[in-house]
């Protein structure tokens, strides 16, 4: 199964782009727009972060060298902007983080699977487990796309960060986050309400048949983060621990979102012949907002100057 090419089985994010913006969701997943050349600090940051967290949780935080390999390949391909979010701040952040969890990570433990058991879920429709899995049949939840059937109508591409075991023996998915915001109640507030901590748990139920909440693994990768003078919180790692009914409003949600998804995937042609209604601040950080201020006859043009025609895929790793 190809990876959220269509709405068969979406991802959180699509879903998610469809609630914040009906015409960036268009250009996105149904033009299949991406920026050409840049990258912002969510998405070229996150991207680097996540490639260095997976690394260091998977290998250990002896593989610091081979993280920073992938922060520097990572940023060796594309413009970042702003100037200050370079290769050499992302591995100050996680030199950081290496110093901040090092000596006190006994209670964030990965969860080691067996490949078969998962190849024989039929819950599991699709799993990235290329390169992953270990000489004893073993191996750890770390970035994994998977495809998973969560009801009888909804299947969905999810990418989990990681499945950790504390020391009471419960298990959770944990999530890394990179913000260029300051952490505090402003930030997690966004995570209370969003769906895809209860859509993560629900999956890792569906894999490995328990799973007790989900924790928000959070990094700031503002421009003073590599500070040591800077009072700022840094790193928090946040648990929740959702009810049963909080959990199906998530399923809710994903399954009217799908169908709502279909239909402005339908009608995104007719809109596209529309300027913007009610512009605000959400609209200064967006990749299409330079489709958005033009009228419709220019937009081909701005298309052809300014982005790539790709595929959808997973976006998760934010």
């Amino acid at each position: 199964m190809k990876l959220d090419s269509t709405l068969e089985a979406p991802s959180h994010s699509r879903l998610a782009k469809l609630h914040d913006c009906r015409r960036a969701y268009g250009y996105r997943y149904v033009m299949g727009l991406r920026s050409r050349g840049s990258q912002s600090t969510k998405s070229l940051g996150g991207k680097a972060g996540h490639a260095a967290l997976d690394t260091l949780h998977r290998l250990g935080w002896e593989a610091r060298e081979i993280a920073d390999n992938h922060i520097d390949a990572i940023f060796s391909e594309h413009v970042s902007n702003p100037e200050w979010l370079t290769a050499e701040h992302m591995k100050g952040i996680i030199g950081n983080y290496i110093e901040r969890y090092a000596d006190e990570d006994d209670d964030f433990r990965r969860l080691r699977l067996n490949a078969d058991d998962v190849l024989k879920n039929e819950a599991v429709l699709y799993s990235d487990l290329a390169g992953r899995v270990a000489d004893d049949g073993s191996f750890s939840m770390n970035e994994m796309n998977m495809v998973v059937q969560l009801d009888d109508k909804l299947k969905m591409t999810l990418v989990l960060d990681m499945l950790v075991e504390r020391k009471d023996g419960t298990v959770w998915v944990a999530d890394h986050k990179f913000t260029a915001q300051y952490l505090g109640q402003g930030v997690l507030g966004r995570y209370i309400t969003s769906k895809q901590m209860p859509l993560y748990i629900l999956a890792a139920r569906k894999l490995v048949g328990r799973c007790d909440g989900a924790i928000l693994n959070a990094v700031w990768m503002g421009q003073a983060a590599c500070n040591p003078a800077s009072k700022a919180t840094k790193f928090d790692r946040y648990y929740f621990d959702y009810t049963e009914g909080q959990l199906e409003e998530a399923l809710e949600w994903a399954a009217l979102s799908r169908g709502r998804a279909q239909s402005e995937t339908n009608a995104f042609g007719f809109n596209m012949e529309y300027w913007p209604q009610n512009p605000s601040s959400y609209c200064s950080g967006c990749d299409y907002l330079q489709l958005c201020e033009v009228a419709p006859a220019m937009r081909p043009g701005r298309i052809t100057q300014w982005y790539d025609l790709a595929e959808a895929e997973v976006e998760d790793a934010e």
